[in-house]
């Protein structure tokens, strides 16, 4: 969750460092998600 996007998309340093991470809630037709 966070911690982990911390350490993949660190403003200074990071696997991935400046990048942006986008949360999606992905939805089925009755709106239940996982």
């Amino acid at each position: 969750g966070t911690h982990l996007a911390g350490v993949v998309s660190g403003r200074d340093a990071g696997v991935a460092k400046g990048t942006s991470l986008h949360s999606l809630r992905v939805l089925n037709c009755q709106g239940k998600g996982t």
